[in-house]
């Protein structure tokens, strides 16, 4: 859904910020990088044309609220 979402976005001239991350038992079973390569899979399949309107951030759910950070290697 977000990467139709951002693909919308992007074709009715609104920049976008599509956020992807893992969550803390992704994290600790080693599949963060799987499951972050997915969803920006997803943002890359719509095919979107202009990648200038779009910005894709890094951000753990497991460091939303919870007073954990993500460090500088991760």
């Amino acid at each position: 859904i977000i990467g139709k979402k951002a693909s919308f976005a992007i074709n009715q001239d609104i920049h976008s910020i599509v956020n992807v991350g893992e969550n803390l038992s992704e994290r600790e079973n080693g599949q963060w990088e799987k499951v972050v390569c997915n969803q920006i899979k997803t943002i890359v399949d719509q095919g979107i044309e202009n990648w200038s309107k779009l910005i894709i951030a890094y951000e753990p759910v497991w460091a939303i609220g919870t007073g954990m950070v993500a460090s500088a290697d991760q």
